[in-house]
């Protein structure tokens, strides 16, 4: 610590270590900035004084944006933009151009407060009236609410009933469904003074009398442990879980029937626009349920050049995020 050289009744521990003085906070400014100094790579005051480190930072106000229907509230630094608001408050809105205020895809309406922003030749006269903005191109300035109009909101794909149209199209198209994982119910031996195999022993007879292939078929630490209690909690009758492999098969599961669970398996198809899922009865292949939603990367464009755009100027971050299905 040391007296500054402009103020001595102040004490101060910045130091100029080219001239050997002290500086306080009011007259921290590098004396020779544009010469060489050996000193420079660690002198604070070159930094605070050359780089704007001295200046304190304006606080940014933060302006509350409500968006209707719904009543989702978000706040936002001033100046932010509607679409920006919109993506940060995970409220779809439509934006095929990636916010480049070509399609006029994002209209809004706005019923209270004030947004900045220029003239487009997208929205007609009758929606200017109206309050219409599009939000790509328009700018918060003060505390506002505004309502998502019909044509913008994200359009619910209906799944309802689409599992059983999918069935019926598509029953019939396979001879032989052949899942990754089989349920097989199997009725095993009782054991005997004449029969004393293992317990495994007896399960493996029994999918060899039923026509599969135990020579090169495994099984796991958990199976042994559910296996005497699963045997004998239904009189030997069991289901058993295999797993096919390429050149191998392995035990999984070995239930009792009540306790056997179904063989289901998850397609899903992954659009442009829409994504949609179903479940699957892995044993006859028919669809138990569909469900869908609007794929939410389509807030940065309709195609995949401008999403890759999108993800070279803001990051791969904005495209990560995907709202959850819409169950019917």
């Amino acid at each position: 610590m040391g007296k500054c050289i402009h103020h001595p009744d102040r004490e101060t521990g910045y130091i100029c270590m080219k001239h050997n003085i002290y500086l306080c906070e009011e007259c921290l400014e590098c004396r020779d900035p544009d010469l060489y100094c050996k000193f420079r790579p660690s002198c604070p005051i070159y930094f605070i004084s050359k780089k704007g480190f001295k200046e304190t930072e304006a606080v940014q106000k933060e302006l509350t944006v409500v968006f209707e229907p719904g009543h989702q509230t978000i706040r936002v630094p001033e100046g932010t933009s509607l679409m920006t608001a919109a993506q940060n408050a995970d409220v779809y809105i439509n934006a095929s151009c990636n916010g480049k205020g070509a399609c006029g895809k994002c209209k809004l309406i706005v019923q209270s407060g004030r947004v900045s922003g220029e003239e487009t030749a997208l929205l007609t006269d009758n929606e200017k009236e109206k309050g219409y903005v599009l939000a790509c191109q328009s700018t918060i300035h003060e505390n506002i609410t505004v309502k998502i109009p019909e044509e913008t909101i994200e359009k619910k794909l209906k799944a309802a009933g689409m599992g059983k149209a999918a069935t019926e199209k598509l029953m019939g198209l396979v001879d032989k469904i052949q899942p990754l994982v089989e349920n097989i119910p199997l009725q095993l031996d009782l054991p005997s003074l004449e029969d004393t195999v293992s317990d495994l022993d007896r399960v493996r007879r029994q999918l060899k009398k039923a026509g599969y292939d135990i020579s090169k078929m495994s099984t796991n630490i958990k199976v042994m442990r559910q296996l005497a209690e699963s045997l004998r909690n239904d009189h030997f009758k069991v289901v058993a879980s295999v797993l096919w492999k390429t050149c191998s098969s392995e035990i999984e599961a070995v239930l009792p029937v009540q306790e056997a669970k179904k063989s289901l398996g998850l397609a899903i198809d992954l659009g442009i626009t829409s994504i949609v899922a179903y479940i699957v009865d892995m044993t006859d292949g028919a669809v138990l349920s569909a469900a869908s939603a609007h794929n939410s990367q389509a807030a940065c464009g309709d195609d995949v050049i401008n999403r890759i755009i999108c993800a070279e100027k803001d990051g791969v971050h904005k495209l990560k995020k995907n709202g959850p299905f819409q169950y019917q």
